[in-house]
C-alpha cells in the first residue's frame, strides 16, 4: 500500500475512536535538523500546515519528543501559542481552529524517523488514556509507514532519474 493509502485509512479509523479532527505525518530530513510534513487531512478546510510544511527541529517541541521518545500532549493551544510567540506552527494550529494536540515519536529500529500529530476542535482532549491509545497507534503503524515513506522516495528519484535521462538521450 502506498503511504496516502495507509494513512487515509488511519484517519478515517481513528476519526471513530477519538478526537482526531486533523492527522499529520511528519519525517525528519536533513540529517535529522528539519521536520517535513508529508501527509495531512482534516475534517476541515483550510490547512495552514499543509503537507510538505517544513521547520527546523531545533528549538521545537518536537525536539523535546525526540530525545524522551514520549508524546507531547498539549491541550490549550490557544494558551501556549501566547506563551511561545516566536513558534510558528502553534499559531496555525490555532487559526485552523485546532484546540489540542498530540504528537509522538515513530521509532523504527531505536531511531526516530518521525512523528504521528493529531489534533482536536476540543480543548483538554487528549488525557492519560488518549495518549497511550496514541502511543499504541504509532507503535503499531511504525515500521509500514517508513517503508512506504522510503518507496515513495525511492519512486520518485526513478522517476527524476528517468526524466532526466529522456532529456539527455533527446538533446
Amino acid at each position: 500500500e502506498s503511504l496516502e493509502e495507509i494513512m487515509n485509512f488511519v484517519f478515517d479509523a481513528m476519526r471513530h475512536i477519538s478526537d482526531c479532527d486533523r492527522l499529520t505525518l511528519a519525517f525528519l530530513e536533513d540529517g535529522g535538523s528539519r521536520v517535513v510534513s508529508h501527509w495531512s487531512r482534516a475534517t476541515y478546510e483550510p490547512l495552514l500546515l499543509p503537507a510538505n510544511y517544513a521547520e527546523d527541529l531545533a528549538g521545537s517541541s518536537l525536539e523535546d519528543t525526540r530525545q524522551t521518545g514520549r508524546p507531547h500532549v498539549i491541550n490549550d493551544l490557544e494558551a501556549y501559542a501566547r506563551q511561545n510567540p516566536r513558534r510558528r506552527v502553534p499559531r496555525r494550529m490555532v487559526e485552523e481552529g485546532l484546540r489540542s494536540s498530540v504528537a509522538a515519536p515513530l521509532v523504527v529500529g531505536g531511531r526516530t524517523v518521525g512523528f504521528l500529530i493529531r489534533g482536536a476542535r476540543r480543548k483538554n482532549a487528549f488525557d492519560e488514556h488518549q495518549v497511550r491509545l496514541h502511543q499504541a497507534i504509532v507503535s503499531s503503524i511504525d515500521q509500514p509507514v517508513e517503508k512506504a515513506y522510503r518507496i515513495d522516495q525511492l519512486t520518485r528519484a526513478n522517476n527524476d532519474y528517468a526524466e532526466v535521462l529522456g532529456f539527455v538521450s533527446h538533446e
